[in-house]
């Protein structure tokens, strides 16, 4: 999303729902796709803002590969491939 269209559906957030609080934290959970069944959450990440201000934030890589087999690494390494595309 371009910096216009981000103002654009932020200033559309707003207009609905009213402005951010000034105090909240953030979750973001990235995964290799949306199948329970079939994706692994690869990163887990969060923001806080104090006073409207950020704070803190930190995110973690969960390292799947760690004892496990050629195949799996080999679909883990096909999976994410797919998912950037």
């Amino acid at each position: 999303m371009h910096n216009s269209e981000a103002d654009k559906w932020m200033a559309n957030v707003v207009a609905r729902l009213g402005g951010l609080p000034k105090n909240y934290m953030v979750f973001d959970v990235e995964s290799t796709g949306l199948d329970l069944n079939n994706d692994l959450v690869i990163q887990l990440g969060y923001a806080l803002v104090i006073d409207k201000t950020l704070v803190e934030c930190s995110s973690i890589m969960v390292d799947w590969t760690h004892s496990r087999d050629a195949e799996f690494c080999q679909w883990l390494d096909n999976r994410m491939t797919s998912t950037r595309n």
